[in-house]
């Protein structure tokens, strides 16, 4: 029985030592985590990424989503997009499911893996599961397009409204969607108004946008012009190029408002910084005639270029011009012609191929 005894006390001394350790290195990584978003409050996000990555290291799933949010976003440290879809996974295995709705993301993209869309399916499945609501969306996207997943639009139906539901404004935009366009439901253009609303009212962009086109269309609500401005003036400031362009058509064109190509130049330029094509090249153009800013050749040159590279046709053939007449650049026949094909692999208008295909076959000749 004495014997008994102390072999009992021996386990109960070596379980506790094991206890202690284990209990310790939890209240350091807990310690380091706070120390990492004191600084990051602080606006010191180098002195905050060693702290994070040591609660990463001491076990805190929170440490490791932290240092890939820091990753991913080159914030305090080089971005590196591979190195954060690892944290994230570090992340999510440790219990953080906003690191599995981030490695969905990522999956999903290519962005720091390889794209795969099973297995983002699972990773967002993953997080709708434990309640966040951009899981719900994403899986709801996918569902939507059949990728990773078969193609079943009532199931995106339920998914995009688990997220609104659950506070992600994306997902009521993605359900506003799918009601103005009768997808897995019967058409709603009311419904989907009140839904693109509470999207926007939640800074989601898309939401805003859509809802500017069914007030300058007068589709489900009211038309209101003035009304449909300020919603494409909040999703151009939440960065949503498209909402951009738009805009600068509006003022360019004078649709619905007083022309003021000054101001549509403004908003052309917003859009070309967030890569939007039709926005850089018909910036070019104006800076190429001098209209609503300086004539500038240059800066013309320059977008256009940018417009090219961004899959626009005429910014292409604007480019091609400039070489094969020898502006602003030196004259060089061969990157014109280049130029004029890939506008031509670019799917012009029918109004801009004729004119394309002959400078073709001007430069062959």
């Amino acid at each position: 029985m004495q014997l008994q005894r102390k072999i009992a006390g021996l386990v109960l001394m070596l379980g506790l030592l094991a206890y202690q350790p284990a209990q310790a290195s939890a209240d350091d990584a807990q310690a380091e985590l706070k120390a990492g978003m004191a600084a990051a409050k602080d606006g010191k996000p180098e002195a905050a990424a060693p702290l994070f990555r040591k609660a990463c290291q001491l076990g805190s799933a929170e440490g490791c989503y932290q240092i890939a949010l820091q990753l991913d976003f080159g914030d305090g440290q080089p971005k590196d997009e591979a190195a954060a879809a690892g944290f994230y996974r570090k992340a999510c295995d440790g219990g953080e499911l906003r690191g599995c709705q981030n490695l969905a993301v990522d999956y999903e993209l290519g962005i720091g893996v390889d794209r795969d869309y099973a297995k983002a399916a699972a990773l967002y499945t993953q997080a709708c599961d434990g309640k966040v609501a951009k899981g719900c969306t994403g899986l709801g996207y996918l569902n939507e397009v059949g990728r990773g997943v078969p193609k079943d639009a009532k199931a995106a139906v339920a998914l995009y409204q688990r997220g609104c539901d659950a506070g992600d404004p994306a997902g009521c935009t993605s359900l506003g969607w799918l009601y103005d366009d009768g997808i897995g439901l019967s058409k709603d253009h009311k419904k989907a108004a009140q839904l693109y609303r509470q999207g926007c009212e939640g800074n989601d962009a898309r939401g805003c946008y859509n809802l500017g086109i069914m007030h300058g269309e007068g589709d489900g609500v009211g038309k209101d012009i003035d009304e449909s401005l300020t919603l494409y003036r909040k999703a151009c400031k939440l960065n949503y190029a498209d909402a951009c362009y738009t805009l600068a058509t509006t003022y360019d064109f004078g649709k619905g408002v007083e022309k003021d190509e000054s101001e549509a130049a403004v908003f052309y330029r917003k859009g070309c910084d967030l890569d939007e094509a039709k926005s850089c090249f018909n910036l070019g153009w104006d800076y190429d005639n001098g209209v609503g800013v300086p004539r500038n050749a240059k800066m013309a040159f320059d977008l256009y270029l940018k417009a090219c590279e961004a899959g626009d046709p005429k910014g292409c053939y604007s480019v091609g011009s400039a070489y094969e007449r020898g502006v602003v650049v030196g004259e060089n026949k061969s990157k014109a012609l280049t130029y004029y094909r890939k506008a031509l692999t670019l799917d012009p208008s029918d109004e801009d191929r004729p004119k394309i295909e002959r400078a073709i076959e001007r430069l062959k000749g």
